[in-house]
């Protein structure tokens, strides 16, 4: 797996030593500098992670978001990726089509839209109709976020844009956030 383009210099605008901790009840603790917010990953989750579907290339980006840290959401929030299991109580609600292919959870938007990576490495996002949608290819969707974050904005606002998705080789997507 290629290394996320740009990675480096984002993570060097949040990680510049004028960052802060911050511990969110019920949640976790959290590095915040200016717009943005990452997630910090217990020793536990960086193995599960290196176990499950999603590259461990992306751990940095763990909860990535330009938000504050009390806001639903966040690129990776999911972690460590649980399969997806319409029959789960909090699935129920869904009714959705069958999935195209298994599924794993990946992250939610700032309203808790679900976003999901298949076992193909794609990415899809519940949509407006009640739909998986294919997004795209998860490392182009990375490299959406890391640009989006560069440019201060948040990839699930920006990810309903067409304009904004299309040069990444993505498909805009209608949902709530």
């Amino acid at each position: 797996m290629a290394r996320p383009k740009r990675i480096d210099e984002l993570i060097s605008r949040i990680c510049d030593g004028s960052e802060e901790i911050v511990d969110v009840e019920y949640i976790g603790a959290f590095l915040v500098r200016g717009p943005y917010t990452l997630r910090i990953a217990s020793d536990g989750l960086r193995q599960q992670w290196a176990e499950s579907i999603v590259p461990i290339e992306y751990l940095p980006l763990y909860g990535l978001k330009c938000d504050h840290p009390e806001t639903a959401g966040g690129l990776f929030d999911a972690a460590p990726f649980a399969a997806f299991d319409r029959t789960d109580l909090q699935n129920e609600w869904l009714n959705l089509p069958p999935e195209p292919e298994p599924l794993f959870e990946l992250c939610t938007d700032n309203f808790g839209a679900q976003f999901w990576i298949g076992e193909s490495q794609t990415v899809y996002g519940h949509n407006l109709n009640n739909e998986f949608q294919p997004i795209g290819a998860v490392g182009d969707f990375v490299d959406f976020a890391i640009d989006m974050a560069i440019n201060e904005q948040s990839w699930h606002r920006c990810l309903r844009l067409e304009a904004d998705a299309a040069p990444y080789r993505l498909s805009s997507i209608e949902m709530m956030g």
